[in-house]
């Protein structure tokens, strides 16, 4: 089985956040039954991204308000709402959760053929 040992909460109320674009996590194998382990390094690019309304913890997660052909996915929000986003990372158990706090919008661009990166963002506070 293999875990990560990466695991990330910070509070960003108040500021325009973004999803790091890569991550570098360590995993390791608990109670290896193989003759030899290899592990490979390197950067780990954004997956994804989900939203919720409250602590990810009580799991109430709208679904996107639109999306596009593109790729593009927007969440939209009514003011007082305390948004919170988990970003997920492509062959890594590390989900990293940040408090955005109160946001109008959130967008998730999913890169076409691998070409750019995915973008995961969320507009400064509302006033």
């Amino acid at each position: 089985m293999i875990a990560s040992s990466l695991l990330l909460t910070a509070s960003l109320a108040g500021a325009a956040f973004s999803c790091p674009a890569t991550i570098e996590d360590e995993q390791h194998v608990k109670n290896p039954r193989a003759q030899s382990i290899r592990y490979y390094s390197g950067p780990r690019m954004l997956e994804s991204m989900a939203t919720f309304v409250g602590h990810p913890s009580k799991r109430m997660q709208p679904q996107p308000d639109g999306w596009s052909h593109k790729g593009i996915y927007v969440w939209e929000f009514t003011p007082g709402n305390d948004i919170w986003v988990e970003c997920t990372y492509q062959n890594s158990a590390a989900v990293l959760t940040f408090h955005v706090g109160t946001t109008r919008k959130c967008s998730f661009t999913k890169s076409h053929g691998g070409l750019n990166p995915n973008v995961g963002l969320c507009e400064a506070a509302a006033p």
